[in-house]
């Protein structure tokens, strides 16, 4: 995904495998950069998890056994809240991070991500319902970004239409086990 981001001249900020402050620091640093840019884009692969109705991606650094284990994950709200902040006339945001095993003993704890609604100006884009879990697969990408790959950076495509087709392809590759979704509240046509 970041080859074909640089590719389509977005400015990237990478991390891989990061610590929780490292998440905060990135997001930081990316939305001080290019927070008053036209489009921002926030893509995550990873494992993800809903607790009390709120989404939290898990950091490297996670101790599982903490019994203050939620201190150590990335609250998604902190990226949507710098999304609301930002300038940008178009703000899309792909999860492809819905895993509950890390956290399954806990009571409070739920399958899958929970929805997260858009506000103006913003897609957000998860590789299965809200509530579900998401697949590894079996090669090197999941089986929603390898249809992301394929299909998200094709040329004159809208987005909504581009989305269409990685479900498609998702529903196909996991024979309708897996329905990636989005919720959209896009201002403007985006290619």
């Amino acid at each position: 995904i970041v080859d074909s981001l640089v590719q389509a001249r977005f400015n990237v900020v990478r991390g891989i495998d990061v610590s929780q402050s490292i998440m905060y620091e990135l997001v930081d640093d990316f939305f001080n950069k290019h927070g008053n840019s036209d489009s921002v884009l926030f893509y995550y692969a990873g494992h993800a998890v809903q607790v009390n109705g709120r989404n939290f991606l898990i950091p490297v650094d996670v101790p599982k056994d903490s019994p203050d284990v939620l201190s150590h994950l990335f609250d998604i709200r902190y990226l949507m809240d710098k999304l609301t902040a930002s300038k940008a006339t178009t703000k899309i945001v792909i999860l492809d991070a819905c895993r509950d095993t890390l956290f399954a003993k806990s009571p409070n704890a739920a399958s899958g991500l929970a929805e997260l609604k858009a506000s103006p100006g913003t897609l957000i884009a998860f590789s299965t319902m809200p509530g579900a879990t998401a697949e590894d697969g079996e090669g090197e990408n999941s089986p929603y970004t390898t249809a992301l790959l394929d299909v998200l950076f094709k040329p004159n495509v809208k987005i909504e239409d581009a989305f269409k087709d990685v479900r498609r392809r998702v529903m196909q590759a996991t024979v309708n086990a897996k329905v990636p979704t989005e919720s959209s509240l896009l201002l403007e046509d985006f290619y």
